[in-house]
């Protein structure tokens, strides 16, 4: 009897073990090349990380072009000239919003810093 409740237990433990969310995907190429400048920089690890997963979520929102995504990447790089032909791509509207809302976006990580 002892030996069956043990193997149940394990069972429920199994199940709990691989039922949980699933975890989470894995960093973009953007993402890691943002927080790898960030870190270079001599920004907080905490931080710099925050900023990585912000515009991971920023891309799968699906709100921004991305282009302009990849052009805020590339100019926290110090790529500006990769940058500004990024943008020459996107409108007007989508120039001003997006790089507007992914700077506030990025902003949150410091006030949460």
């Amino acid at each position: 009897m002892t030996r069956l409740m043990l193997g149940a237990a394990a069972l429920l433990l199994l199940a709990g073990a691989c039922g949980g969310e699933p975890p989470p995907p894995p960093p973009s190429d953007e993402a890691t090349r943002l927080t790898k400048v960030c870190t270079d920089e001599g920004g907080d690890p905490a931080l710099c990380n925050c900023q990585g997963v912000t515009l991971d979520d920023l891309r799968m929102s699906g709100a921004f072009s991305e282009d302009v995504l990849q052009a805020y990447v590339l100019s926290q790089e110090g790529k500006l000239e990769a940058a500004d032909e990024l943008m020459a791509k996107v409108s007007s509207r989508d120039f001003f919003e997006g790089l507007s809302s992914v700077g506030k976006a990025m902003q949150e990580c410091v006030k949460g810093s």
